[in-house]
């Protein structure tokens, strides 16, 4: 989606869109992705300032990151962006007072278009968590035998014993 700015200067462009987002390298449990929603505003803030501020949110089928099975994973950001132009960011054009705001700036753009949808993608991706659980309590799988500890118990013996210390071991043996 392009957004023209200088329109926006004479008034805030609003918009509600549906993207569709290739898969975030690194994250093949998103290798089919839902739509990506996004709602928000494009606002001018004076200066060769612009402002957008919105939300992104989806469902994505995932795997639990402790115990592998399948969960479906909302996810949602909102974000308050404040783009400056390429040029200002590079030092090649004056310098452009951001005031209080000299370290709030988030981004560029060049020319009198916003390219928005590279935006909504890197949002997206802020989005996902470290690790998607299927519960709060997600026991995980047994390292050894590998059973869901959800479901099912296990006879293994849990010994934490620190690698440093294995020689120690041999000692009282």
């Amino acid at each position: 989606m392009r957004i023209n700015l200088p329109k926006c200067q004479q008034e805030p462009f609003t918009f509600t869109t549906r993207v569709g987002l290739h898969a975030p390298t690194g994250y093949p449990e998103f290798a089919a992705l839902p739509v990506v929603e996004a709602s928000g505003t494009v606002v001018w803030r004076g200066d060769d300032k612009y402002a957008v501020v919105g939300r992104v949110w989806t469902r994505a089928e995932a795997s639990c990151s402790r115990c592998l099975e399948p969960v479906t994973a909302m996810l949602d950001r909102d974000f308050d962006l404040t783009l400056v132009p390429a040029a200002a960011a590079t030092g090649l054009a004056p310098t452009i007072d951001l005031g209080d705001d000299a370290e709030a700036a988030d981004g560029t753009y060049s020319g009198e278009e916003l390219e928005l949808d590279p935006i909504l993608e890197e949002q997206f991706i802020l989005a996902i968590p470290m690790r998607i659980l299927c519960a709060d309590a997600c026991r995980g799988l047994c390292a050894r035998c590998g059973k869901n500890l959800n479901r099912d118990t296990c006879e293994c013996r849990e010994e934490h014993v620190d690698p440093r210390f294995e020689a120690l071991k041999s000692l009282i043996h």
